[in-house]
């Protein structure tokens, strides 16, 4: 297992985001609270990371993500 530390730029989200197959519909709400944290200054690193399999598909972590794409409006 490899573990890394990167701050991710809007433009590498939105590739990584391309990998993402198989993750549970995304929720407006938590989209937006998530933006709400970033913009209040409240998002902390945490051991919770985004995981990738072997063959490069995203399998945790793309909620995160959403609000500095400004994704919250196209989210269910």
């Amino acid at each position: 297992m490899d573990m890394e530390v990167l701050d991710v730029s809007p433009e590498l989200a939105s590739q990584w985001l391309t990998r993402n197959t198989g993750n549970r519909p995304l929720s407006k709400g938590t989209v937006q609270q998530l933006a709400d944290r970033i913009q209040r200054g409240e998002w902390q690193l945490t051991h919770q990371g985004i995981a990738f399999d072997e063959d490069g598909v995203l399998i945790d972590g793309s909620t995160g993500w959403r609000p500095s794409l400004g994704q919250a409006s196209r989210c269910a």
